[in-house]
């Protein structure tokens, strides 16, 4: 009933022969809730789907559940073929080390932590990745690993660039 802001629901049943009873119940709270969880997931969804950065879950035995669309613009590979691969193979050979250390120390329950390393494109390029993991924990136990990964190539190759142009200045100084 919109004018008075309310739901109901109304039942019809009929007691006796000849007679009917209808009863209304209000589940406008109910209703509500319902609402505001609508609304709720509609504004996650759209912010998982807007934000640029690609957005990771992880079970606790360290499998990818779930895979935001901006993986493909990050990494090249889909959600369902990052949610298939072994990652672990797609790190370059000289971060793996770093990258499953850190790893691991995420699924021991460490609260934030931040890691760079490098993961090969699927077009074969090497991508500079910023990868930010917290576990979430639930009584007491690590329920999930939840993951946000930039791409930082061009911040890399801009940093090198500098570190290169250092380099010869100093050179050409002394």
């Amino acid at each position: 009933f919109p004018p008075m802001k309310k739901y109901f629901h109304i039942s019809v049943y009929c007691p006796n022969k000849g007679k009917f009873a209808t009863v209304f119940s209000d589940i406008t709270e109910h209703k509500q809730a319902e609402e505001a969880l609508y609304k709720s997931k509609q504004q996650f969804e759209s912010m998982i789907l807007n934000s640029p950065d690609m957005i990771m879950s992880q079970n606790a035995d360290g499998q990818i559940i779930f895979v935001s669309p901006q993986c493909e613009n990050i990494l090249g590979y889909t959600a369902e073929e990052i949610k298939n691969m072994d990652t672990s193979k797609h790190i370059h050979p000289d971060d793996v080390k770093i990258a499953t250390e850190t790893s691991l120390k995420t699924l021991e329950g460490d609260e934030l932590i931040n890691f760079e390393y490098r993961f090969f494109h699927k077009s074969g390029d090497i991508v500079w990745l910023n990868h930010s993991a917290k576990p979430i924990i639930a009584n007491g136990k690590i329920t999930e690993v939840q993951s946000t990964i930039r791409n930082i190539t061009l911040r890399k190759l801009t940093e090198n660039q500098i570190k290169k142009d250092l380099k010869i200045q100093t050179a050409l100084i002394q």
